[in-house]
């Protein structure tokens, strides 16, 4: 899979995705598993209301803290991706491979499945550093791409509606995408944190908005697909 939009990053064109069916957005969510509020549990209400399946790319350390969540979204039928054990963007293979190692252990854990190795990851803040190719390919892990990030990170619930408009725009610009929400919110530097003034550190608005944006993009026409129809090779290995 070629990373050519924006160089050492996941984001790439939609129009480059060819094995994605036209308009079908595939959802995936980053940072959770989130207990504040019981945030990421009320997204799995949510999609399990509006039968959508998605991604889930679960920080190692938050699931440790939140097996039950771990298992419910496994047991619902969505996809568990590597998001590395701290979310922090490493530059030397061997902290990466403690990172993707450690993650893949408190899955396995709160899921009960010893041995679990993850098909699929996501780097913490979309950066593909060197040592990050360089251990996914040995381990032949997939890197989960994204074709649209509205930057949710920065906004608070008074940018909810905002955040379902521009998401049913892109959509319906692109037909279909893979599209990132935050459940969780993990912060990569001090810069970062400018959005936590704005609101963005408490997520407990997302489901609601979730919830709103699954019902806007149906009456245009946009389905959402399970990971295991639209991404090659889904799937866990033990």
């Amino acid at each position: 899979m070629a990373f050519s939009s924006v160089p050492g990053t996941i984001w790439v064109r939609r129009a480059s995705l060819a094995w994605l069916p036209a308009d079908v957005v595939l959802l995936t969510f980053d940072d959770g598993p989130n207990e504040l509020g019981r945030t990421t549990d009320r997204l799995l209400d949510v999609l399990e209301r509006e039968r959508v399946r998605a991604a889930f790319c679960l920080i190692g350390r938050l699931a440790e803290q939140a097996p039950a969540v771990v298992r419910r979204m496994r047991d619902s039928g969505h996809l568990l991706v590597n998001h590395t054990y701290q979310h922090r963007v490493e530059h030397q293979v061997r902290a990466v491979e403690r990172e993707l190692s450690r993650c893949d252990e408190a899955i396995g854990r709160a899921c009960g499945m010893p041995g679990y190795l993850s098909r699929w990851f996501r780097p913490p803040g979309g950066w593909l550093t060197r040592a990050i190719r360089t251990c996914t390919a040995a381990r032949g892990l997939q890197i989960l791409p994204v074709t649209h990030f509205a930057f949710d990170t920065l906004y608070s619930h008074r940018g909810a509606r905002q955040l379902v408009e521009t998401h049913v725009r892109v959509a319906k610009r692109d037909r279909g995408g893979i599209f990132v929400v935050h459940d969780g919110l993990i912060r990569l530097r001090p810069l970062d944190r400018v959005g936590d003034f704005l609101g963005g550190k408490d997520r407990t608005w997302v489901p609601e908005a979730v919830e709103e944006m699954i019902r806007r993009l149906r009456t245009e026409g946009i389905r959402f697909g399970a990971p295991e129809e639209v991404l090659p090779g889904t799937g866990t290995k033990s």
